[in-house]
């Protein structure tokens, strides 16, 4: 019986560590509100500050655009926030974006 087996090189083996560990870090934004965002949800919240569109977003983080459509989704539903408007509202209230970067 012939068993299959997988290689990664070191290399690898440190990228996929990496992304696991930072699935892991949350950020609590705010002491009243429980509500706990993902630093790829940071970072992707961040873009959409700066008002770069899902293909930019995907670009600049080597993600998929359904992978960003995903995030702010996911963004959208943990701040209760109706569009990409209160998303950046949001961002401001709870200082997660330096409001000098969006003039």
């Amino acid at each position: 019986m012939i068993e299959k087996a997988f290689y990664f090189s070191e290399d690898t083996l440190n990228t996929f560590h990496k992304r696991l560990s930072n699935k892991k870090s949350h950020v609590s934004v705010h002491d009243n509100i429980p509500i706990t965002l993902v630093v790829r949800e940071i970072e992707v919240l961040n873009l959409i500050c700066q008002e770069q569109t899902a293909n930019e977003i995907a670009e600049k983080l080597f993600i998929s655009v359904r992978t960003v459509d995903g995030h702010r989704n996911n963004l959208l539903e943990k701040t209760e926030a109706r569009n990409t408007a209160g998303l950046v509202i949001f961002a401001i209230k709870n200082n997660l974006v330096n409001p000098g970067v969006l003039l």
